[in-house]
């Protein structure tokens, strides 16, 4: 036989009806009592019973799928962008937002192309002939001969050697394209003869 009990508050089930719950000594409002052992349990226990003889467990009711408008917004641009990515499947995300925004006054946001562009992509690359595998190996490598260029950005330490009278440090870094080499330098300025 099933037991069934009335959960107290404290226990987790805010004072509902659990079936197939064995009772639970101590437990606030249960104290151990099988549902219906009480005055007043039968009035509960009919409430519930709907759901109490329901065979597994019942649902609350599923709302209707609305129709998404995140896509209704890229859908309107979908044969322009698929041109773009037939003429060029690599083209940036990026690049594609821009000008859609630029030239057709797109409204949405680059969110919306990138989710595009996720489902797009595959598709035209099946069109045009390339397999998941050849598609992954697609990527632009920009290859630089040594010693022709660098990167170079400047940080801005702050006042680290305060304490020592040098009021602003400033670090230069750069990092060489070809061998990923990283140099560090620090600096009182930025001016050219630093």
């Amino acid at each position: 036989m099933m037991s069934i009990i009335l959960a107290g508050a404290g226990d987790g089930a805010g004072g509902r009806a659990v079936a197939g719950a064995a009772p639970v000594p101590g437990a606030a409002g249960v104290r151990g009592e099988h549902l219906g052992d009480r005055p007043g349990d039968r009035t509960e226990l009919a409430h519930g019973r709907k759901y109490l003889e329901h065979e597994g467990p019942v649902a609350p009711p599923v709302a209707a799928r609305r129709p998404s408008r995140r896509n209704q917004v890229i859908d309107a641009y979908a044969p322009v962008v698929d041109a773009w990515l037939r003429a060029e499947l690599l083209l940036k995300g990026t690049v594609i937002h821009e000008q859609l925004v630029e030239e057709y006054g797109f409204t949405g946001n680059y969110q919306r192309v990138k989710l595009y562009l996720q489902q797009a992509r595959p598709r035209i690359a099946a069109e045009l002939g390339y397999s998941p595998k050849e598609l992954a190996r697609l990527h632009r490598r920009f290859e630089v001969v040594p010693g022709a260029q660098a990167q170079v950005d400047w940080g801005d330490e702050g006042a680290i050697l305060a304490h020592v009278g040098i009021a602003k440090v400033y670090s230069f870094h750069m990092v060489l394209s070809y061998s990923r080499d990283p140099f560090c330098c620090f600096t009182t300025s930025q001016d050219l003869a630093t």
